[in-house]
Formats: C-alpha cells, structure tokens, sequence
C-alpha cells in the first residue's frame, strides 16, 4: 500500500480516487491502483474518515429522498384523515344520523374559533405593549423602559379596536393615553423610574403657544422633544394640543 504523503513526489496531476479503468492514465501513476468489483481505486491510506465524493452524494441523495418521503407520508396523513372526516360525514347525512354531523361540525367550529381567538389574543397584546413602550420611552431611559412599560400596560385594555385606558381596577376610562402618560409623569410611586430631574425644560419652554403662562404645545413640538423633555414637560402640567 502506498501512503497518501508519498503521492506529493510522484505526479503533479489530479488523481481521481475511482475510474472505470486505466486507460489514458500515465504509466507512473497506473501503479497506485487497485482492482476491486470491476473499478479501479487509489491503493493509498486517506485515514478512517476519508469518504469517497461519489459516496457523500449518495448519502446526500438517499437523505433528501428520506427527508421527501417524511413530507410526503406527513401530507399523505393529512389527506387520509380529511378523507376520512368526509367518508364519515357523508355516511352521517345517508343513514341520517344527525349527532354524528352535529359532532363533527362542532369539533371543526371550535378549532376555527380558537384560532380566531388567538389571533385576536395576539393582535390585542402587541397594540398595547406597542402603546405602552411609546410611553415607557417618553418618560423613561434604558431598562427602566421596559420595567415602566409594564406597568402602563396593565392599565391598558384593546376594545372597539383601539388601545383604551383603564383604571387601576381595569374598567374602561374616558381619559387619553396622554393623559396616562401625565398621570405617570406625576405619580411618586414611579419617580425612581423616570428622567424628568435629569431633564433641561427647554422643551416645554420653546414649544409653548397660547400666551405666556401656557403650558399647550403642538404635537410637532411634542414629537421632537427628547424623552427627559418629554417626563419633565407632563410632570410640571404640560399638554399637547392637536
């Protein structure tokens, strides 16, 4: 047997590891290869790990008939137990057994309401934490936002499609989510959460309309003042006025 390392001195072509047969190859190279089962391969050590090309693509190829078959016995099921429901119902309705569809369409009723629910459940969750991090981010920074964010969500509720806000016993208020946000902006339970003493004023300063005194600003102001403006601005009585 010839080691792999001697071929770097023997012949500077590329060695296939498997032919049909010798011919057309050089004559100092005829010598490394080994008759077996009508094929001629390289007599050489490639170690216990080396596999041949042709068979990584025969691996290849069996698993992703392996994997095709899986999808299909897989969608095969699906079929088989459609068709069965419909052999089932059909039966049902010829020998007139009512409780038999009855069940049946029940069965199929709830699966379609409890979707119907979920997805519901998960429209009315991102709506109000989107809601309530818009506020978190107005009145605090860093991870004092998500903290604050979920404690402004549990006074939100998604009704009549829109984000509405609650007292702290969950029933539905007449007031806006800016008022929510001045409510929190003011509240001492939360101040260790909020910017507003870190924050310069100018906001509600330069946005003020109205006259002296007045603390209504426009919403273009409002959407161009930093989040510590923003806490300070509703904690001293600021509003906005759309």
């Amino acid at each position: 047997m010839v080691a792999y390392n001697q071929l770097n001195g023997v012949h500077t072509m590329a060695l296939q590891y498997q032919v049909d047969n010798l011919d057309g190859l050089d004559d100092s190279v005829k010598g490394l290869y080994s008759e077996k089962d009508g094929k001629f391969s390289l007599d050489v050590d490639l170690g216990s790990n080396f596999i041949p090309s042709s068979e990584v693509t025969g691996l290849k190829a069996n698993h992703d008939k392996l994997l095709a078959e899986k999808k299909e016995q897989q969608r095969l099921a699906v079929d088989a137990a459609n068709e069965a429901k419909r052999i089932k119902d059909e039966a049902a309705v010829k020998n007139g057994d009512v409780e038999s569809l009855r069940k049946s369409w029940e069965e199929e009723k709830k699966l379609l309401v409890g979707q119907i629910e979920t997805n519901k459940t998960e429209k009315a969750d991102n709506a109000k934490s989107k809601a309530a991090t818009n506020i978190a981010m107005g009145l605090a920074e860093g991870s004092n936002i998500k903290i604050l964010g979920d404690i402004i969500a549990k006074r939100l509720r998604f009704d009549d499609g829109k984000v509405q806000v609650t007292d702290a016993s969950g029933n539905l208020t007449v007031s806006s989510l800016e008022d929510l946000t001045k409510e929190f902006a003011n509240n001492e339970d939360f101040k260790s959460l909020l910017v507003g003493s870190k924050a310069s004023g100018s906001g509600a300063a330069k946005g003020n309309i109205g006259g002296a005194g007045k603390t209504a600003i426009t919403r273009e102001t409002y959407n161009g003042m930093g989040q510590g403006e923003r806490a300070k601005f509703f904690k001293d009585g600021g509003t906005v006025a759309d």
